[in-house]
Order: structure tokens, then sequence, then C-alpha cells
């Protein structure tokens, strides 16, 4: 019997559905990250986006860091990673600049 988590919406969901949803999940505070890290995008226009999407209660964004500190190296590389394995190169471009004024 499945132990209940009231907080895991995702344990219902057969595993095909389940695994698909972590995966979107993941790519989603992946591009929630790059957004910050670029400066493209502050994380309260993140929220503010978030908040016209969906509903402010529900509304959520997620990151692969803690938005509160800058991002180390170990992000960095972590975000490139994820870019290059999608060849999403001009990404990585941009990140390995970042990294290298880090280094």
């Amino acid at each position: 019997m499945k132990e209940d988590k009231p907080n895991d919406f995702l344990s219902e969901l057969p595993e095909g559905e389940r695994l698909e949803m972590e995966r979107l999940i993941m790519d989603e505070a992946f591009e929630n990250s790059y957004r910050i890290v670029t400066k493209k995008m502050t994380f309260n226009e993140l929220m503010e986006r978030q908040n016209k999407i969906m509903n402010p209660v529900s509304a959520h964004t997620i990151l692969i860091y803690d938005p509160t500190e800058e991002p180390d190296i170990e992000v960095l590389e972590d975000l490139i990673w994820h870019f290059e394995d999608r060849e999403e190169y001009e990404k990585c471009a941009e990140l390995k600049k970042i990294l290298d004024v880090q280094l």
C-alpha cells in the first residue's frame, strides 16, 4: 500500500505519466534558472508572469537553486550540462561566459 503523501500529487499517476511530469517540472526549473542567471528576468518578474498564467494562490516558480543566494559554479555547470544535453548551444555559450567570470 502506498504511503499517504498529500503533497505528492504525482504519486497517483501511472509511472510513464509521472516520469514525463517530473521531466517537465525539471525542464521548467532549468529554464527559470537560466532566465534569472542571465538576467533576462528577475525572480519577481518570473513570479508575476506565473501569477498571470495561473491562479495567484496556486502559482509557483521552481528553480534549481536558492534565489536568495547567487548561483555558484556547480549551478552554472548544471545549467550548461542541461542545455548542452538539449543541444541549446546558444544558452550554453551565455552561461559559459558567466561561469568564466566567476572562475
